[in-house]
């Protein structure tokens, strides 16, 4: 898989999402594998005692009806810069504070979302909507200012 370096300040969709899925405590275990045939990313669990199955990438480009098989088979759609399912659980684990736009900061106020990570909100990163600038902040905070991810998600819309 070849994979291609992108500022943590520009990661959206897709791309944002798997390096957030790379720090997830939930995604610990599963081992990500790109199927060239469908173009989706799957999060496959090695334990026997589970189905192998249990995540999918980029669940824009499934049919509805795709989507309904793959709900039925247990398989979840990972998306946290557009769930709050997922981001939520994130903001405690990372004790991330939120902005919202408007908010009064010097020297005017917020255009955006921002969001920082820890008690001193360090690594702030912004995002037009919270979740977008929640999940930078916790990539910047672990991985930097630049990110490798998959050059297949690049400009995908989770």
């Amino acid at each position: 898989m070849k994979t291609i370096k992108v500022k943590t300040s520009e990661l959206t969709g897709a791309a944002l999402d798997w390096a957030v899925m790379k720090l997830d405590p939930m995604c610990d275990g599963l081992e990500w594998l790109f199927d060239s045939d469908s173009g989706y990313f799957f999060g496959v669990c090695d334990n026997d005692d589970v189905e192998k199955m249990k995540c999918i990438l980029l669940p824009h480009k499934l049919s509805l009806k795709d989507r309904i098989t793959y709900r039925r088979k247990g398989l979840d759609f990972y998306s946290p810069s557009t769930n709050w399912n997922y981001a939520g659980k994130l903001i405690d684990v990372y004790q991330v504070g939120i902005s919202c736009p408007g908010t009064e900061m010097p020297p005017a106020p917020l255009k955006d979302w921002v969001a920082g990570v820890g008690i001193h909100c360090r690594h702030c990163m912004t995002g037009s909507t919270a979740l977008i600038a929640i999940c930078r902040a916790i990539v910047a905070s672990k991985i930097g200012d630049t990110v490798e991810v998959p050059e297949q998600l690049v400009g995908v819309k989770s």
